[in-house]
């Protein structure tokens, strides 16, 4: 197999563990509207679900009586690892400005092979950091400014 076909193959089994909660609470709200759709929600003035349909709830996660509840607010910031697959704030930016620090001049895609964080992650990392005068152009890549390697040097 060649090494193009192996990458392909890789980033597509990547991709469907990524996506298998995903896949898995689909098949279940699924479930949860065929029930819905079967039988009452609620029975002559109860307020509760039926007993089956409450056990799907729970599974899926789903407050039966969460009209009362404000909505979950989901947020970017501070976004712990394992949760939603992303890295901690700013790990991303670490590892780049490392790897700029190793080789003045890799560009985006050697840096993404290098760490295995995203090119587009790395690029849009990259042009962040450039506006903000934290990296600035050599050749086809980029590097740290002198004044700036010196103090990331000491740290």
């Amino acid at each position: 197999m060649s090494p193009a076909v192996e990458q392909i193959r890789k980033t597509v089994e990547e991709r469907i563990r990524e996506l298998r909660p995903v896949i898995d609470e689909l098949e279940q709200l699924q479930g949860i509207l065929s029930l819905l759709e079967g039988e009452e929600v609620t029975r002559k003035g109860e307020d509760a679900p039926s007993d089956g349909l409450a056990a799907l709830l729970a599974q899926a996660g789903i407050d039966a009586d969460a009209t009362s509840r404000q909505p979950i607010r989901r947020s970017r910031r501070g976004t712990k690892p394992g949760r939603d697959g992303r890295a901690p704030q700013g790990a991303n930016k670490q590892l780049i400005i490392e790897a700029v620090m190793q080789d003045p001049g890799v560009t985006a895609t050697e840096i993404a092979e290098r760490t295995g964080v995203k090119r587009t992650v790395v690029s849009a990392t990259i042009n962040r950091l450039k506006r903000n005068g934290e990296l600035e152009p050599l050749g086809q890549g980029v590097r740290v400014p002198s004044g700036r390697r010196l103090a990331a040097l000491a740290q």
